[in-house]
């Protein structure tokens, strides 16, 4: 029998190609909330606000997707859950984002439009794709980030 032992596993996976696949599934998914200006996008958030990104930035964002693996693995393994999330806690999860060393995305709640560039991206990700974020802007988690305006005696 021979035993493997592996010590650099973004070594191991990428000789392999075993995080290309990932790769390709996040640029798929990520691709799914492009709004063209023709076609409607496949996937929305909260049900209804598109995702717009100009073009100077999507080459950027595409790059990010490949060098960043918590990024790429999100983004693979989402499924649209984005869109039953309430559009108040996702601007509140966004609100978030500096907490989380992020920058937070714009959005124009008149257009039903999140405006995204390369600097806020993973904000994005993490707003779509983390639970845990959403929880605590929902104030359904028992461990939330402790309001800073409150005066504590």
């Amino acid at each position: 029998m021979i035993v493997q032992y592996v010590f650099n596993v973004q070594d191991y996976e990428a000789i392999f190609g075993l995080n290309e696949s990932k790769i390709k599934l996040a640029k798929a998914n990520y691709s799914k909330f492009l709004f063209d200006g023709e076609k409607e996008p496949e996937y929305k958030v909260s049900g209804e606000y598109i995702v717009s990104v100009p073009i100077c930035e999507r080459e950027k964002i595409e790059s990010i997707i490949e060098e960043k693996r918590k990024i790429a693995n999100a983004l693979s393994k989402y499924n649209n859950e984005a869109l039953d999330y309430s559009w108040v806690d996702v601007i509140k999860a966004n609100s978030l984002s500096e907490e989380f060393m992020q920058t937070p995305f714009a959005y124009d709640e008149e257009k039903k439009e999140i405006q995204l560039e390369a600097e806020s991206f993973e904000a994005w990700v993490s707003v779509i794709s983390n639970t845990k974020k959403l929880a605590i802007a929902s104030n359904q988690f028992e461990d939330r980030i402790a309001d800073r305006t409150v005066n504590r005696p």
